[in-house]
């Protein structure tokens, strides 16, 4: 963060508002919980906070550090970063606005406000330990409510990994699960700003949800796929690193899906149904139902299932 939001040049007589803002923005308060004279004085607190440009460990500069009084939500005092912290946390804004992504994440985008403070008190009263609040939620009857289950998409990575794990995937040529991920519009280590991936619904459109569509059914049949469409900047520096002059669009996916370990695992005489029940976490619908019942074979009906649109689903 200090790297992404300037804060190395963040010093007395010159103090910069972008760290100071964003930590409050997108990581404890929220927008509307703080004024401008909060971002002013609570950047001077972190004039000092920088890092060795070398290691990119943390070093406090203290030459560099506004030692006058600062007046930041309603306290006066000659603040440090930490103080400045241990103000933002005495508030149970804080606790709120993380539990309330929090939900968002793992249990429904659209918030509960009666849930989201429930996690709260718990959070807040816990001291912001984390094991406690995904202990309570994870417990909480309503977390298994049917607005709450299957209403999730996934994100690329989930989608990725749980489909490599389902079926225990190995890939002749690991890259193009780096395709994958640009195509998909998530690089893992690579978000697209200090705020992070948006998330929810913002991972399907038109293009990217016929992809998460084919891929199943392309990777465990060890096709081809096509992956064209305008070059990302990521795909621009390969291709000019490799002195290429076009996307490779259509490559062949070389991957080898362990069937014999995935099959074992289901008891004898399963039904279609019953397979897609498992697999899928929303209910099933007539549609899913009757194409997976219409199955000629075993592998067939599993292919089917996870190329469906629940399978995006978590």
């Amino acid at each position: 963060m200090l790297q992404f939001l300037n804060n190395q040049q963040n010093q007395k007589n010159h103090p910069n508002e972008n760290f100071a803002r964003e930590v409050m923005e997108l990581f404890t308060l929220g927008r509307g919980n703080y004024t401008e004279l909060d971002i002013k004085e609570s950047a001077r607190a972190f004039t000092g906070w920088a890092y060795n440009g070398k290691t990119g460990e943390y070093a406090f500069n203290a030459k560099v550090h506004d030692e006058g009084n600062k007046n930041f939500l309603g306290k006066i005092g000659n603040f440090h970063g930490e103080d400045i912290l241990d103000i933002i946390t005495a508030n149970k804004q804080t606790a709120v606005f993380i539990c309330t992504k929090l939900y968002r994440y793992f249990v429904n985008d659209i918030p509960d406000n009666d849930h989201i403070n429930q996690m709260a008190d718990v959070f807040y009263k816990g001291n912001y330990e984390i094991t406690p609040l995904l202990e309570f939620v994870f417990q909480a009857d309503w977390f298994y409510d049917d607005k709450n289950t299957g209403n999730l998409v996934k994100s690329p990575i989930e989608f990725l990994v749980g489909l490599n794990r389902q079926f225990y995937i190995s890939y002749q040529n690991p890259d193009v699960l780096m395709q994958f991920q640009r195509t998909l519009g998530q690089v893992l280590f690579r978000p697209p700003n200090v705020a992070g991936w948006p998330g929810g619904r913002n991972w399907i459109d038109s293009s990217s949800l016929m992809y998460r569509m084919k891929m199943p059914s392309t990777i465990l049949n060890a096709g081809y796929i096509d992956f064209t469409g305008k070059a990302t900047p990521e795909d621009e520096a390969y291709l000019a690193s490799q002195k290429k002059q076009q996307l490779n669009v259509i490559k062949k996916v070389q991957a080898q899906p362990d069937w014999d370990r995935f099959l074992k695992d289901i008891p004898p005489n399963t039904t279609p149904t019953q397979i897609a029940q498992f697999m899928l976490e929303p209910k099933l619908d007539k549609t899913v139902t009757d194409e997976v019942a219409n199955s000629t074979d075993l592998k067939t009906t599993i292919i089917q299932i996870v190329s469906t649109p629940e399978y995006q689903l978590c």
